[in-house]
This record gives structure tokens, sequence and C-alpha cells, in this order.
């Protein structure tokens, strides 16, 4: 009897200790605002006293190549949220597959679909869109144009006004693309680019023709879309949904949003992603595995989803909350929705990595007049399979 006593007591006791047994989690992003994941991972830790949360903040251009080179190192975080696509890295990055009941019964079925390849599930979508739209400050043009053509024909109005027309990142693919999707001009077959030919040499002449007519400048960057054109210098900013919050906050009700021009009547289409909850190295079954859980359900929580639109202008992936906006929403917040719709979904696939570099070359060389098109078609395809290459290079090395 005294010595069952004994063993329940040493049970007792070590359960207690194993409850109150700290648990460090290491979680990575490349948020623009880097207080707004501190300061939810601080009220995550307030409600889980045993569970601390260690967040870093990288360059959105660095995290790719920073978590690549932390799996040479054996230095992965336990948790990293990027960008739908990068799941094509799920080899390299040693991604465990996310079990059914780790994900939030009211996220959207498509927003979970984007997650993976076939039945295998590689991250825990968060936020969704991520696509570019034209924003335009209703004190400086009170119709917006709905051809590039129009736009062009509105530069000489707005330089009387002492204003520039258009604030775009011309020397970002994410933009680029967008021309290239209005003629179907790619595809991935088989984890393989597929280019049309004649679509990107269409696009590429689109392209340059904003250059041509002083619509934008080449140099344009992230403070050009952003800080310049809220202050007024720009009548247009063709940029993301993640600039919304600010431009609303900065602009007011002169704040406006429209459609992509179009282009040889055809609209353009943007790219949009869900950004992922992913987890390197096998981490979602490690000894960490329910601390991660834990905190992958606070992350998915109406709370917590309500806090990523209210806060950051972000779309939730959670269908109760999507219904509410396209209810009750704003003008605005409605039109960001509906433009939604006119999206290509990025696909899952490591491939898209190679697509980026791939055309950013051949696109630059293009513009400065030192490639024609045909031959900037060949450059870009060639780079691309270059590039294809090496992640595959990649994927030999860490398996």
């Amino acid at each position: 009897m005294r010595n069952l006593f004994i063993f329940i007591s040493i049970f007792l006791f070590s359960s207690v200790a194993l409850s109150a047994e700290k648990v460090t989690l290491h979680f990575w992003h490349s948020y623009a605002a880097g207080g707004f994941y501190k300061e939810l991972s601080e009220n995550f830790t307030k409600q889980h006293p045993n569970i601390k949360i260690i967040t870093t903040n990288y360059p959105t251009d660095d995290l790719k190549s920073t978590i690549v080179l932390s799996m040479f190192k054996n230095e992965a975080p336990d948790m990293v949220l990027f960008p739908s696509d990068l799941l094509g890295y799920y080899k390299v990055l040693k991604l465990g597959e996310v079990p059914a009941h780790w994900f939030n019964n009211n996220t959207e079925s498509a927003a979970i679909q984007a997650t993976g390849k076939g039945n295998e599930l590689f991250g825990i979508p968060l936020y969704q869109g991520n696509h570019l739209m034209l924003y335009y400050n209703k004190s400086l043009v009170d119709t917006p144009a709905t051809t590039w053509l129009e736009m062009a024909n509105q530069v000489t109005m707005l330089e009387q006004k002492g204003v520039k027309p258009l604030a775009m990142r011309v020397n970002k693919m994410y933009w680029f693309i967008s021309f290239l999707n209005a003629y179907n001009g790619f595809s991935l077959v088989n984890d393989e680019v597929v280019i049309n030919e004649l679509a990107m040499k269409k696009a590429l002449k689109a392209y340059k023709f904003l250059l041509d007519k002083k619509l934008t400048e080449k140099s344009c960057d992230f403070d050009c879309t952003n800080e310049r054109f809220f202050s007024g210098e720009f009548a247009y900013s063709f940029n993301g949904i993640w600039s919304y919050r600010d431009g609303k906050k900065r602009l007011g009700d002169n704040f406006a949003i429209a459609a992509l021009p179009t282009i040889d009547g055809l609209p353009l289409k943007s790219m949009r992603s869900t950004t992922v909850l992913a987890f390197p190295n096998n981490s979602l079954h490690s000894e960490k595995a329910q601390a991660i859980f834990t905190f992958s359900n606070y992350l998915q929580s109406e709370k917590v989803q309500r806090h990523f639109y209210q806060k950051n202008g972000q779309i939730p992936v959670d269908a109760n909350l999507v219904k509410t906006l396209q209810l009750q929403g704003s003008e605005n917040q409605k039109i960001v929705l509906k433009l939604l719709e006119n999206t290509f979904a990025m696909p899952t696939s490591a491939a898209m990595s190679a697509v980026w570099p791939g055309m950013a070359l051949g696109v630059e060389l293009y513009l400065a007049g030192e490639l024609t098109a045909d031959k900037t078609v060949i450059f870009i395809q060639k780079k691309i399979e270059h590039e294809l290459y090496k992640i595959k290079q990649l994927e030999g090395v860490t398996h």
C-alpha cells in the first residue's frame, strides 16, 4: 500500500512538473510592421504562460534564402509565416504534413486547398489576397482611367496640376506578371514553366508602353507607391492590398479603389496568394508539437482573424468574417473582395520561385532597350530553365 502511495505521488508530481514546463517557440515572418506579430505573441503568452514565442522579422526578399540556409545549419525556426507559393519548397524545408484537425472549421476550403499539392497540405492559411489593385486620389482624379491609353491621355492634365500620373514598382515581376496573365502568357505543367512566346512579347510591349508614355518612373520603389502617393505626388498607385489600411488612414475620403486598367481590351490579372503558417524541419511532429498546435489555433481564432483585418486590412480566411465583409463592409472593402475574383491563384510549386528571377533581368534589359522582344523571350526562357535547375539541385542536396 505504501509503495502504491509513493508511485501515485511520483506520478502526480511528474505530471505537475510536465504541465509547468516552459516551451519556447521561434516564429519567423517578413511582415513590415514587425511589432504586430510581437504584440500578438505577447498576448498569446499571457493566455498560455508556459509557451513563449520569440518573433524574428526578416525583409521579404531575404526570408526565403534565410530559411533555406537555416535548414543547412540546423537552425530552422519552429514556425514561419510566408506566401503559399513558398510551400513548393516543402522538400527543401522538410515541411511536415498538417493533420486535418489542425485546421479551423470556419476556414474557407479554397484557402486550405492553396496550402498543398494534391491531398498533402503543408501549411495553415491565416489570411488571403495579396493582390494588386489601382488606388487613386479622388482630389486629383474625378473618374479613374479604365484603360492604359485613357490614363496616358490624362498625363498632360495631371502635369498641369503639378502631379505625376502613376506610382508603380516596374522593376518587380509581381507587377509585370499581371500583364502577362492578361494574355494568358504562362502556366505550370508538372512543375515546369511553360511560356507562351507571342503572349510574352505582347506583355513586354504593353509594359514598356507605360514608360514610353511617361505614366510611371522606372526607379519607383516601395516608398514611391506608398508615402509619395499618400502625400499627393501621384494621382494613382498600382499597389497591393497590404497598403489598403495606410491609404485609408492617410487620404481619408479621397482614397478610392478601382479595377486595374485593361490592355488591348483585356483585363489585367494580378496573382493572389494565401499567407500561411508552415513548420520547417518537421517541427509539428517534434516534442513541441502541442505548443505549436496551441499557437496555430490561436492565430486561426475569430478574434485574431478579425484583428488581421481591422489592424492591417488583410482579408481573413474565416468564411463567416468574409461574408460579414461582403454584406456590411464599406464600398472600398466590397471592391477589394470583388477584385479578388479576377485574379490567378499562386501555384504551390517551387517552380514559381524560378519565374521571378527568371523574368526580372530579361524584362530589365528589354525596358532599357538592350534586348529586342524576340531576344528577351529567349533570354527569359533560358534564365527560368537555369533557375529551375538550381532548385532541383537544392532539393537533391537536402534529401
